[in-house]
């Protein structure tokens, strides 16, 4: 019987909609969120369903001291079992990161059911060559565990668990890449890929990121006097500079920026000056609102009693002259 047959697409498509639906959400609430709607998605097509669904299997140590060696898990979980009728088992593994676990790989390839979903949240990053680097290493992986299962099952000659083992329907989902893809075991076992290959890839992932930031840096030098201009309630504005201006911005939307920002809730970022003066940015839009209403530069106090000196003088390139004369007399 086919694939389509026993597995309609309209599930197929059921999960991905899910999947899509779950970008919404940051963990561990996305987590949640796909557990609760992938439940009620297979009880409503008439699968007995389970949360947490326990069953022993067998997990090997990869990045420890107890390298190599195997340990008898007892109460192991799937974090969704569906069942309907005789043969059609789905089991279902998300994890957060940006691949997917050894532990889980392991729990959907010794478990029962024939079609297995593997699915990662992506992690941190929102790099398309990553997020595919990522998906390979996953591969490779899977990859791995197959050849150990396989070896097990005939040294032990348990020729109908093999038969399973290799008949198996593989998803991997990736929801930061919106993707939901069949793997076929046995590509998974042909494939060449390795940790030397994964490493080459990273190597050429590197070389393409960095040959963008210098694409980047040519357009557009960001210095650490970048300027931005904050528009707040109460008709006043806020100057400032920083070296990361995403941070610095985030800061005062989450009001944990400057006081006056605090006071004087964010409006919108009015403007951004690359390699701006922010003495002179300050006192023109001191200037053009009035001094009772901007701060920045080192004109922060709350309750400023005068304008800064050299609005009280007048205009400022006549306060610069006046100022220069100054000098001349001092000296």
């Amino acid at each position: 019987m086919s694939n389509s047959e026993i597995l309609p697409n309209s599930i197929i498509e059921g999960i991905k909609d899910i999947l899509s639906r779950s970008r919404d959400y940051s963990r561990p609430i996305q987590h949640e969120f796909l557990q609760q709607e992938l439940f009620d998605f297979f009880r409503l097509h008439g699968f007995e369903t389970f949360f947490e669904f326990e069953f022993s299997y067998f997990h090997k140590y990869r990045n420890t001291k107890n390298l190599g060696k195997i340990r008898l898990i007892e109460f192991g979980r799937i974090d969704i079992y569906a069942k309907k009728e005789k043969n059609v088992d789905i089991a279902i593994e998300f994890d957060s990161g940006a691949t997917l676990k050894w532990k889980s790989i392991e729990k959907l390839l010794q478990c029962q059911a024939q079609y297995c979903f593997g699915i990662v949240g992506g992690g941190k990053t929102n790099s398309q060559l990553k997020l595919d680097m990522y998906d390979e290493k996953t591969l490779w992986k899977y990859k791995l565990v197959f050849e150990e299962q396989i070896l097990y099952f005939d040294a032990k000659k348990q020729f109908t668990d093999l038969f399973n083992l290799l008949n198996k329907n593989i998803w991997i989902g990736n929801i930061k890449k919106n993707s939901l893809n069949l793997i076929d075991p046995q590509r998974i076992l042909s494939s060449k890929i390795s940790l030397q290959h994964l490493s080459k890839t990273q190597q050429k992932m590197n070389k393409i990121i960095e040959e963008k930031r210098e694409h980047i840096s040519k357009k557009v030098k960001l210095k650490s006097d970048s300027v931005i201009v904050f528009k707040l309630e109460n008709n006043k504005w806020y100057v400032g500079k920083s070296e990361n201006i995403q941070k610095f911005i985030r800061n005062i939307k989450t009001g944990n920026g400057p006081r006056w920002t605090q006071i004087n809730k964010l409006n919108s970022v009015h403007k951004i000056i690359i390699n701006g003066d922010l003495k002179e940015i300050t006192l023109e839009y001191m200037k053009t609102y009035g001094w009772e209403n901007v701060r920045g530069y080192g004109w922060s106090q709350i309750n400023m009693k005068r304008p800064p000196k050299v609005l009280r003088i007048g205009d400022l390139k006549y306060a610069r002259v006046q100022k220069n004369l100054m000098k001349l007399y001092i000296y």
